[in-house]
């Protein structure tokens, strides 16, 4: 099991923890501190079994491959410092290998959990299919890395992460996986994804420019059959409504504060796409104008079905 860690010791033990309470206990847990201004050395030092390597800041890509080439396992996991596993992930995920040995990967579900609140989101599965290649050409069905094991075989010989892939780094390794080799995914939650701070701080544009750009890399590779021709083309249409939809419900949560870094990722959005905002809030528009409707109704029913008052 890799952690890579950076500015993130406060979080780090938990981490550590929740490795440790596997019912399948992993063969070693290495933690890889990618030019960290805080100290998980001092955190690290409370557990001896937890190898610590150091690397000047590449990034978590360039920390995850630091952790592999250090490894000695057959199947590996990634867990970022900040997120924990349920105590059964690694034991489900090793069924699932027992029972698919040829599969490159094998995944679970996870749930959000909000750092500040402690409030729990659910994830909604998403099975892989009869070709995960074009389930994952269509949008990222797996997500959490961290849900995820890899043969250690498979990940070297599509090249684990690229470390210039300033994000959706996990989406492009998944999709390189998926068309070589099998992938297999179950319902059962493993993982908690741990969220900091609220989704307006996101950038938006920022994540759409490199996802669209992960897609880019297998149009070549989508000639090959007219379903994954099709596939990539309801992906980018997916990714670009998503990440749209998404900053329109951040304009509207988001507050004064967020509104110039909201402004800013418009521009970016509009660059890339330049109907989509103005689709994303027509819908939002039509959504709300419905929910009102309902309640509406709902009202009018719950006043019908009251009993009649008591004449005085």
């Amino acid at each position: 099991m890799i952690i890579p860690t950076y500015n993130s010791a406060h979080y780090l033990a938990a981490a550590i923890e929740s490795a440790l309470g596997q019912t399948s206990p992993p063969h070693e847990i290495i933690v890889v501190d990618d030019g960290s201004r805080d100290d998980p050395a001092a955190v690290t030092a409370a557990y001896p079994s937890v190898k610590l390597l150091r690397q000047a800041n590449q990034g978590v890509s360039a920390a995850r491959n630091t952790g592999v080439a250090a490894a000695t396992s057959d199947y590996l996991v990634f867990l970022d410092a900040d997120d924990q596993l349920l105590p059964e992930t690694l034991a489900k995920n090793l069924e699932q290998f027992a029972e698919h040995p040829d599969c490159g990967m094998v995944y679970g579900s996870y749930y959000y959990v909000d750092a500040q609140t402690r409030k729990i989101t659910d994830y909604t599965f998403m099975p892989p299919g009869e070709d995960p290649f074009a389930t994952l050409l269509r949008g990222n069905c797996i997500g959490m890395v961290a849900a995820v094991m890899f043969r250690r075989d498979v990940y070297q010989a599509v090249g684990g992460f690229d470390a210039s892939q300033r994000a959706s780094e996990d989406y492009d390794l998944y999709l390189r996986i998926a068309r070589r080799y099998g992938v297999v995914g179950r319902p059962d939650v493993m993982t908690e994804y741990w969220q900091h701070g609220g989704n307006a701080s996101r950038d938006n544009a920022f994540m759409l420019r490199w996802v669209l750009d992960v897609l880019r890399r297998y149009r070549d590779d989508a000639q090959a059959r007219p379903e994954w021709r099709a596939a990539i083309r309801q992906g980018e249409a997916n990714w670009v409504r998503f990440y749209a939809d998404t900053w329109v419900a951040n304009l509207r949560t988001g507050g004064v504060a967020q509104l110039g870094p909201l402004m800013k990722q418009a521009l970016g959005i509009t660059r890339i796409a330049p109907t989509a905002l103005a689709r994303s809030a027509v819908r939002a528009a039509k959504w709300e104008a419905r929910l009102k409707v309902r309640r509406v109704r709902r009202a009018l029913r719950d006043r019908s079905a009251q009993p009649p008052g008591r004449a005085s």
